[in-house]
């Protein structure tokens, strides 16, 4: 079972997705084992040899995977000599360079990889677990903003609502969330504190002041530094008084 064990590390190192989109059936020859027929998918398979052995059109028959194996034997004896059958070279066997553009750039890639990992001294590249942690580790910071732009989101939703029914109570906007007429006088001004100024103005409370006292008791709506302690004039206690109640 060599050959399956090194297909399955292969996977299980992550060579493969969880799910492999193109599956082949490939015949296992070990020793003196009888042939056996198994579905593997590519990504399992380390190399491809550039000899080509043709197999029967049914390889459950016992005599067809015999074939095989003899055929593989064949091939074996026959290169010996050789280092072994030659692998298959996707330009030279395949000619993709002149059937895919961009595979000159990516086997030049490819190759400045391998030797780049060859050339750096054992351990100074990170494991698989390593990259894989960081990967996981990135994807769960991801999942933790999202959550908090949701949690930001739904505590604005909330303080907005509460913004809502606080108009509607003042009497800013109707129940049906249409601005009324103190709502929009509302939006028309530029002070401290647009509600409160808004309430005095439909009171009538400027109607009764003169101009003196009127900007007086404007200037108490704006910010400022904190005033000296003290009680206020007579004119301005109860204009005072009704901004405090409003």
């Amino acid at each position: 079972d060599g050959a399956l064990d090194a297909a399955s590390a292969r996977l299980a190192a992550g060579a493969a997705d969880a799910a492999p989109a193109k599956v082949v059936d490939v015949v296992i020859v070990e020793g003196d084992r009888a042939p056996r027929v198994a579905a593997l998918p590519l990504v399992a398979l380390r190399s491809l040899s550039a000899v080509r052995v043709f197999l029967p059109p049914d390889l459950r028959r016992p005599e067809a995977r015999a074939a095989v194996a003899a055929a593989v034997e064949e091939v074996g004896r026959r290169f010996s000599t050789k280092g072994g059958a030659p692998s298959l070279d996707p330009d030279r066997d395949l000619g993709l360079s002149k059937k895919e553009p961009s595979y000159a750039a990516l086997a030049a890639a490819a190759a400045a990889a391998r030797e780049a990992l060859a050339a750096a001294p054992p351990g100074a590249t990170a494991s698989v677990n390593a990259v894989r942690r960081r990967r996981d580790l990135r994807d769960a910071a991801k999942a933790l903003r999202a959550k908090a732009r949701d949690a930001q989101t739904l505590a604005r939703g909330d303080e907005l609502a509460k913004m809502k029914e606080t108009l509607r109570a003042l009497g800013h906007a109707t129940r049906e969330g249409v601005i009324s007429l103190k709502g929009r006088a509302a939006c028309e001004l530029n002070t401290a504190d647009e509600l409160v100024v808004a309430e005095l103005l439909m009171d009538g409370a400027f109607s009764r002041l003169d101009a003196a006292t009127a900007v007086a008791l404007l200037s108490c709506l704006c910010y400022g530094e904190p005033p000296k302690e003290g009680a206020a004039p007579p004119p301005l206690r109860a204009p005072l008084r009704a901004a405090l109640d409003a």
